[in-house]
């Protein structure tokens, strides 16, 4: 699959980009104002090799890496380019021989100018494969379902009695598949109170590098999604919108239903009481305060008397 396109006519060679074989590069889009080509990718190293020495480079190749899972690959700046489609690398020629590259590694944008250097760049990484919900078994299903209600006993558990109080619920989960043990293991370190940057980035890096198969690497991702929401302290109803957002928009509704009923079920058996219900939802009931919740509320669920106002 071969383009040759100024900035006008590459508009139109972006939509077969995504039906390339390679699942490395997500997202492409241009911005026809300032000649600008950005391409994401999903994750792990990618290099960067001109076919002429570029300098402090003997070999002519740049290996840029990042620890987010969707980061922009880079910004490529040029009038004319050719790109090619290489297996899983994409390769821009460039007519005008004159580019500039930014690369995104987290917050950090490092720009590598080369004038008058490189006829050509290639952006090469590893083919990473998505299953989508739509085409997984009935049992797949099921599996994905039963880590997502895990997540919604997790999120509700933690909000109404704190994340210390899924630690019993956690243990004792099964880890037979993939999922759960994945699932598992990121829960333990949102117990034991680690940074949401490295729950990330030891996630990331299981769903990039390990051998898993395009339904294992879904349900992955869907997991680490759910975690992170749990981590952050997202009300249930928001996990449950993220988590089902990965059955598509069809189905989604359908989902959360299921979702909801799993939460139903154990609030039944865990009733809540009416003052800790209120802070649970009341990011969703409060108006302009924005859910803030009050020192006599926070007294209250602590089991101790509201706080007397003072004044200095």
């Amino acid at each position: 699959m071969k383009f040759t396109a100024n900035t006008l006519a590459l508009q139109k060679a972006i939509m077969p980009f995504t039906e390339l074989e390679t699942n490395l590069f997500s997202a492409m889009e241009l911005n026809l104002k300032s000649d600008v080509l950005t391409i994401s990718a999903r994750g792990g190293s990618v290099k960067i090799k001109s076919e002429l020495p570029v300098s402090d480079c003997e070999d002519g190749t740049v290996v840029v890496s990042f620890e987010t899972f969707l980061p922009s690959i880079g910004i490529i700046k040029s009038e004319n380019v050719t790109v090619e489609s290489k297996g899983e690398s994409l390769l821009f020629s460039f007519d005008d021989k004159s580019v500039e590259i930014d690369t995104v590694n987290g917050d950090v944008v490092e720009r590598i100018d080369i004038e008058n250097k490189v006829p050509s760049v290639e952006l090469t990484g590893k083919n990473m494969d998505f299953a989508k919900y739509a085409d997984l078994s009935e049992a797949q299903k099921t599996e994905f379902l039963e880590l997502a209600e895990i997540l919604v006993v997790c999120s509700t558990k933690g909000r109404n009695e704190g994340l210390l109080a899924i630690d019993e619920y956690v243990s004792a989960l099964k880890t037979e598949t993939k999922g759960r043990l994945f699932l598992k293991k990121m829960l333990t370190f949102v117990i034991d109170g680690v940074d949401s940057t490295i729950i990330r980035q030891i996630g990331e890096s299981y769903l990039f590098y390990d051998d898993a198969d395009s339904f294992e690497r879904f349900t992955l991702d869907m997991v680490l999604t759910g975690v992170l929401s749990i981590q952050l302290g997202d009300n249930p109803w928001i996990l449950m919108e993220k988590i089902a957002s990965f059955t598509g928009i069809v189905e989604s509704g359908k989902f959360i239903e299921k979702l909801l009923q799993k939460k139903d079920e154990y609030e039944k058996k865990h009733p809540v009481s009416s003052q800790n219900e209120n802070i649970l939802y009341a990011d969703f009931n409060a108006g302009e305060e924005g859910g803030t919740i009050s020192q006599d509320e926070i007294d209250a669920l602590l089991g101790g008397t509201p706080a007397e106002n003072t004044q200095d």
